[in-house]
């Protein structure tokens, strides 16, 4: 379990106050570009590309703040880090990102 929120709806409803459209293309943005992020990242731990590796994890964070995935952006974090164990964070990442895409599946469709 994790102190931080799936999706952080004061983020989700700023957006949906802003304009119900831009929280549909925002969070259908999120999803595409999160699964490039996430082959990038897997490509870079492939080839021990840390520098891809960073920069994906990095900017990957800054949109799922942006979006509210709070825990997609703390496995994030974690990826980008230097000293931890890179596979074992990128396994969470990629199970918070898919929960983050079935909540905001969820949340598209109410």
């Amino acid at each position: 379990m994790s102190d931080h929120p799936l999706l952080d709806t004061a983020v989700l409803e700023e957006l949906r106050d802003l304009d119900p459209q831009l929280l549909t293309d925002t969070l259908s943005l999120y999803k595409e570009d999160g699964a490039r992020h996430i082959a990038a990242i897997a490509a870079a731990l492939e080839s021990g590309d840390d520098d891809v590796r960073r920069r994906n994890a990095h900017s990957f964070k800054g949109s799922s703040g942006t979006v509210g995935a709070m825990r997609v952006m703390a496995a994030c974090r974690a990826v980008e880090a230097e000293t931890n164990d890179h596979e074992a964070a990128f396994a969470k990442l990629r199970a918070e990102f898919a929960e983050a895409c079935q909540a905001i599946d969820s949340c598209l469709a109410s």
